[in-house]
């Protein structure tokens, strides 16, 4: 079973022990890749190799994976590197052309961008004060049980460490992880007190990861168990959380899940306010808060053991940050403004001038502090002219200062934009908060989003059947990212749209129909805010050349009108522009005709705009009037079919015209 958490980032995929069945792993990630992928990684943890004495003769299966002859879909890294036959299986990795690696006994490695720290076996007081592995090579010996000298290879490690942890994997659960963890939310066959061990305890207080993976059998039972997040107490450059995840053998099929997707950015791409920010339900770290029993250490270590003993690296002392004040002199110019995401936080002007040179003439730059006196992630600089302010994009995703920073245009409307933390109806970009929220439908990586109705996952958008179908050919084109409307994302993400809607409508032409559509953006005033949505449909070319003429109607039928028209050939970045122009930051309904024209209705501040006009008239035009209320819709038959197999269906045939693949 998998669990679905897609975000931008790095796709990746861990799975449970599969103690050498191979075939079975790969089996699954070949049907997960093909339905949610491509994924760039796969971590295995638990038990990797089947059971049985390590100098006995492999299995075939396993030897045909580990010299590469059998397929591997996705690139894989594993721990539980032990059981039958694991020293020739180890011992032939490193020269075969197989993409299954062994990360050895413990350490550090960068993979994908990613920092992932491990430690492989389990305790065993006998083991783990045997003579010392340090003169052999950690990647080529089995490790059934780690050895302090395992342990202290990966603290070393860990103390000498530049940048912060992402991932750590192990085969045991850290004593007291289940400490300060609500009783309903604990597994039924969980024993009390639960079990684990004292030094992957200490090993996570150490790394303080951000996800912390492993897969093993507690008290007998093969459980799943995805514990609240705890957080780490502040070593000066703000909390840390960890999000401890406990995946079921997938040697052993249940009902539990042994399988859990992630897209991860690299912790060192991420802004530092984003990693000290607590997570909704946090509690305090079980490990920093329960009483420590003393562990057997082969000899005093010369160096501390604990990161919060030892003194801060040079990366976290800085001075603290100031603001940028803009100059009183120039007149504030929307249309000349961008936007830098993920700004250093030592960037001055002159910085950011120098960071233009050659590109554009910066002519004012303005960093707000928030109302909760912290310095805003992002950056604003007014260039000369609006032209200026479009070559300036070409400094999008470069890097600034040693980070990756992203350039968009300043949609900011004609007052300054609202800061972060203020309150307000209106959400522009440099403060828009794009991150999944739990609960809405169209976040990808929430809970209620139903992720068996994609049908195309791109970097910025996605493509899904509509649940509530008025047609067939019922499709939305949805952010990966909460965001509120075209008029206000990204210009990655308007670009990834129009791809799509290219797509659909060469995909859709081959069939003899043409493709229309329409946007919504109304600024919800309960739960998380407008998550834009781009409804579209394929019509008949008669009916198709009735949609200006049908909304026009539906629309001052309820008293609003079409205020304007951006023509089709545009560019992207043009039809944006243009879009924005013509709504500010406003609420707004747009048409998308089959020609590629954009029909834009203004809505006046509070008005009542009728929700379901958009689908009425979709519904009429496609000769299905009686499916224009969703809910009516999303109860009842899909033309045949469950809406999750015409979902799939609709998948299999746009997939040759998936400008994503």
């Amino acid at each position: 079973i998998l669990i679905f958490n897609i975000m931008s980032g790095i796709k990746v995929l861990f799975s449970g022990a599969p103690e050498g069945d191979l075939k079975s792993l790969y089996k699954k990630v070949e049907t997960i890749n093909k339905k949610a992928g491509p994924f760039d990684v796969l971590f295995c943890v638990g038990a990797f190799i089947g059971d049985g004495p390590e100098s006995d003769e492999p299995d075939a299966d396993a030897v045909s994976y580990i010299v590469g002859s059998s397929p591997i879909p996705v690139p894989t890294y594993f721990i539980g590197g032990y059981g039958k036959g694991s020293n020739l299986l180890l011992e032939a990795l490193p020269v075969s052309e197989s993409k299954i690696k062994y990360l050895g006994r413990s350490g550090v490695k960068v993979i994908n961008g990613l920092t992932v720290a491990f430690l492989d076996g389990t305790y065993d007081e006998r083991s783990y004060s045997s003579k010392s592995t340090s003169d052999v090579d950690m990647s080529l010996t089995s490790c059934r049980h780690y050895t302090s000298s395992d342990v202290q290879h990966l603290k070393s490690e860990l103390q000498t460490l530049e940048g912060e942890v992402d991932v750590l994997l192990t085969c045991e659960w850290p004593k007291a992880v289940t400490q300060g963890v609500p009783e309903g939310l604990l597994p039924q066959d969980l024993p009390i007190p639960s079990p684990g061990s004292e030094i992957v305890a200490e090993i996570v207080t150490l790394s303080r990861p951000r996800y912390h993976l492993t897969c093993s059998t507690v008290g007998g039972a093969n459980l799943h168990f995805v514990r609240p997040p705890f957080t780490h107490r502040d070593l000066g450059a703000g909390i840390r959380s960890t999000r401890f995840i406990s995946l079921a053998s997938l040697a052993h099929p249940t009902k539990q899940k042994a399988m859990h997707a992630l897209n991860l950015s690299p912790c060192n791409d991420m802004d530092p306010s984003v990693l000290s920010s607590p997570p909704e339900g946090a509690t305090p770290s079980p490990f920093e808060v329960a009483a420590k029993r003393p562990m057997p250490e082969p000899e005093p270590m010369p160096t501390p053991n604990w990161r919060f003993e030892m003194p801060e690296p040079k990366r976290f002392r800085r001075e603290a940050p100031k603001a940028i004040e803009a100059p009183v002199d120039i007149p504030f110019d929307p249309t000349s403004c961008v936007i830098i995401r993920n700004a250093p936080w030592s960037a001055s002007a002159e910085d950011v001038t120098a960071f233009f040179q050659g590109v554009a003439n910066v002519v004012s730059v303005s960093r707000p502090m928030r109302p909760d006196g912290k310095l805003q992630s992002w950056i604003r600089v007014q260039f000369s002219d609006s032209a200026a302010a479009v070559a300036a994009l070409s400094k999008d995703k470069t890097e600034m200062m040693g980070r990756s920073i992203g350039v968009e245009l300043g949609r900011a409307g004609t007052r300054p934009p609202r800061e972060e933390g203020e309150g307000g109806r209106w959400n522009p970009l440099p403060s828009a908060d794009n991150r999944p929220h739990d609960g809405c439908w169209f976040c990808l990586a929430s809970s209620a989003a139903d992720t068996d109705l994609v049908m195309s996952v791109g970097e910025d958008t996605y493509l899904a059947f509509d649940k509530g179908a008025v047609s067939p050919s019922h499709t939305l084109i949805v952010p990966v990212e909460h965001q509120a409307s075209t008029a206000t994302c990204t210009p990655g993400c308007f670009a990834e749209t129009e791809k799509y809607l290219s797509a659909l409508r060469t995909f859709y032409r081959s069939k003899n129909l043409e493709v229309v559509g329409f946007e919504r953006n109304i600024s919800l005033r309960r739960g998380n805010g407008n998550h834009c949505h781009v409804n579209t449909v394929a019509l008949t070319p008669a009916a198709a050349k009735l949609t200006r003429e049908k909304f026009t109607e539906a629309l001052e039928d309820k008293g609003f009108h079409i205020g304007g028209v951006i023509p089709s050939g545009l560019s992207p970045l043009e039809t944006q522009a243009k879009l924005y122009e013509l709504v500010g930051d406003g609420e707004y309904f747009l048409v998308i005709l089959a020609t590629g024209e954009r029909l834009v209705s203004v809505l006046p501040f509070g008005t009542r705009f009728p929700l379901g006009l958009g689908r009425e008239v979709l519904a009429s035009l496609a000769g299905t009037p009686e499916r224009a209320v969703w809910k009516n819709s999303a109860s009842v038959n899909h033309f045949g079919n469950d809406a999750t197999t015409w979902a799939e269906e609709l998948r299999t045939s746009f997939e040759p015209f998936d400008p994503m693949h």
